[in-house]
């Protein structure tokens, strides 16, 4: 095909897909691809072929990362800013927890469902768009096709963290936890080469020591890198002050911990800010289970 016939085509395409809203800059990125009208403000594509994602009975489906690396695969675009460590799987249908969920999140939740993250349980996919709270989560996998929101895909595209409307209050302000889940998930993709903006009216004045405590044990978690860089984003936005800049992560802690004692729950914290303690305590378990 010749450069004025592609031309063409991706101009017929274009206004064809006038009516979805889709970016033309996101259309040029995989003109073959077929945007199709879910319901209200959700679209849809056919799942390409990938070998990621394990085969899965037809009630079950997959958000997250891996939803987010699988649609930009389809289109042609790195939209994950990593890989997912875990598949995180949502299933339709009867809450109470299967036999299947269970060998499921066996297999691909591992990490997650230590941490009481395991197959999350809807009743529709209506309700799943409903409950996202980041833009870039309003996307699912589901019987061999791809859904999202028009806000989910150009989010992606122009790398922006943004809540969705559902969650924020009369004051365009999210839950608290969800701020700081943006701010952890800006770092995450900081630590892993992509620069995301964020989307956030303003400071957050329901922000405690115990919802950034939080999302640090989180960030510890996935690597000390991380949690530094999250910690550098804490201060950026005012929710930590200046001095704790280039300090150790305990020196964080130990601040945190003089705000809301409680904080020292959190198994990561924990381990860092009093790491003797935490072995002692360990060795009293063995010594309880073997004497």
């Amino acid at each position: 095909m010749s450069q004025n016939e592609n031309i063409n085509k991706i101009k017929l395409i274009k206004q064809s897909y006038n009516f979805l809203n889709i970016p033309n800059d996101i259309l040029k990125l995989a003109p073959k691809v077929k945007f199709e009208s879910f319901v209200d403000n959700i679209l849809s594509i056919k799942l390409p072929q990938i070998d990621l994602l394990p085969t899965i009975p037809p009630q079950y489906g997959f958000k997250g990362g891996a939803a987010r690396l699988a649609l930009g695969f389809a289109l042609n675009y790195n939209f994950s800013f990593r890989r997912p460590r875990d598949i995180d799987i949502v299933r339709f249908g009867d809450k109470k927890t299967s036999k299947i969920d269970k060998e499921l999140e066996l297999a691909f939740m591992k990490d997650d469902s230590k941490h009481g993250h395991g197959i999350e349980v809807l009743e529709s996919t209506e309700n799943y768009f409903q409950t996202r709270d980041i833009t870039i989560n309003e996307i699912l996998i589901l019987n061999n096709s791809i859904y999202f929101t028009i806000s989910c895909l150009t989010d992606l595209y122009n790398k922006v963290l943004r809540p969705t409307e559902h969650v924020l209050d009369r004051f365009r302000q999210p839950d608290p936890k969800i701020t700081m889940k943006i701010l952890r998930l800006k770092a995450l993709a900081s630590v892993s080469g992509e620069e995301f903006s964020i989307s956030l009216e303003r400071y957050n004045p329901k922000v405690t020591s115990f919802h950034i405590a939080l999302h640090l044990d989180r960030a510890i978690s996935q690597s000390s890198r991380i949690a530094s860089e999250y910690v550098y984003e804490c201060v950026k936005y005012e929710y930590l002050p200046k001095f704790l800049l280039g300090r150790s992560l305990g020196d964080v802690i130990s601040y945190l911990s003089k705000e809301d004692p409680n904080i020292l729950r959190f198994e990561n914290l924990k381990k860092i800010f009093a790491p003797n303690e935490h072995v002692e305590s360990k060795n009293n378990k063995f010594k309880k289970i073997f004497l």
